[in-house]
């Protein structure tokens, strides 16, 4: 059916529009739209449903968690400690920004994500930060407003090689032990945004190999692997040093 004619009046041109464009949507358990019909009762014309507003929402340009595992016990440890909120936190603060990267081997530097990363930790607000000998970012939650309180420690790591990574669960294992923190979280980069990176970086295949070899598996922790939106210009790297020639990251 062709569109009104310029001589129509606006509201006839919507009303026509609303008519012959309207659309609504049938979800799958999974909550993904399945298939879309035409002319449905009970829409109005120019508004989503909500369901199917939400995954609009949700799919807006940032990165996403590809792959989420714990390790012994720390889905119970979570609930009964309700460290949720915490946890629930972190993923924001590695997920809730845009990041495009040009899709070519090797050919995005990994210090501006990783100091993307640890602004939104400063941003988010009660988070402290280790430069060296510890767990990279702690937080503290009161536990109803008593001096008592649970503790969450994140190691990003997504700048690093793959070396690095057995000195951060090193850390982590640490403060555990030590009592510092309640529960233990390692943010990795998936194997397909580890690809575009430099080939210096750990991937999640290299995180899970120094779990098992460090026994990591056997501590209360969540490892995590992002990724990016999608293709944009590369992230720009940085040399290591004015000597080393063509060396960067």
């Amino acid at each position: 059916m062709p569109y009104p004619s310029e001589v129509q009046s606006d509201e006839a041109v919507k009303e026509e529009r609303c008519r012959d464009r309207s659309l609504s949507t049938t979800f799958l358990s999974s909550g993904r739209p399945d298939r879309f019909e035409r002319n449905p009762s009970g829409i109005e014309c120019g508004k989503l449903p909500a369901a199917l507003s939400d995954i609009f929402v949700n799919s807006l340009a940032m990165p996403k968690i590809t792959s989420e595992q714990s390790f012994d016990g720390a889905e119970a440890l979570i609930d009964r400690l309700g460290l949720d909120e915490l946890l629930a936190e972190v993923r924001e603060i590695v997920t809730a920004f845009e990041l495009l990267i040009e899709e070519r081997k090797d050919a995005n530097g990994t210090a501006g994500l990783r100091a993307i990363i640890d602004n939104r930790f400063r941003a988010a607000g009660g988070w402290s930060q280790r430069k060296s000998g510890g767990v990279g970012w702690i937080k503290r939650q009161a536990i109803n407003s008593r001096p008592r309180h649970i503790c969450i420690g994140v190691e990003v790591q997504v700048s690093g090689r793959s070396d690095v990574m057995s000195v951060d669960l090193i850390h982590l294992r640490k403060e555990l032990l030590q009592g510092t923190i309640d529960l233990a979280v390692l943010v990795v980069p998936s194997d397909k945004l580890g690809y575009f990176l430099t080939d210096r970086v750990a991937k999640l295949p290299e995180a899970k190999r120094h779990i098992e070899m460090a026994r990591a598996e056997d501590m209360p922790f969540v490892l995590i692997a992002i990724e990016h939106d999608g293709p944009g210009p590369a992230l720009k790297k940085q040399p290591r040093s004015s000597k080393a020639s063509g060396t960067s990251f």
